[in-house]
């Protein structure tokens, strides 16, 4: 069952895994923990976050500058950027998770995505 809510507001209790896909790059590190934290508490101690979301990469990435010229993009219009992927490690690291393993797209992954895209598998701290 797929189940859609307000990220802001109480999620529904017990699922197995909770998805925030394209989402968090558009709000600042402590609007992006109330959203995290507001899974947890919905969350089962055997469940799984999965944070799915663009990232920047490395200068050498051939990449790079699309991903730098969204990230100003991004800042200019809602105040937000793209985080790099050390910025999300320290995020999802600060509150109430584990980080099981860190996903990277390929570089020759089809469709090509613009910017690299990030998956992050969490599950709760006990």
């Amino acid at each position: 069952e797929v189940i859609s809510r307000d990220f802001f507001q109480n999620l529904p209790q017990g699922g197995d895994v909770y998805i925030i896909c394209r989402t968090l790059l558009n709000w600042d590190d402590h609007d992006a923990l109330r959203i995290i934290n507001n899974c947890r508490e919905a969350m089962h101690n055997n469940a799984t976050l999965l944070i799915i979301d663009f990232f920047a990469p490395e200068k050498d990435h051939f990449q790079y500058k699309m991903a730098t010229l969204s990230d100003i993009n991004l800042l200019n219009c809602i105040n937000s950027a793209i985080r790099t992927k050390n910025e999300w490690q320290q995020l999802v690291s600060q509150e109430k998770f584990c980080l099981n393993h860190i996903y990277i797209t390929p570089e020759n992954i089809e469709p090509r995505t613009h910017i690299p895209m990030i998956i992050l598998e969490l599950s709760p701290k006990n």
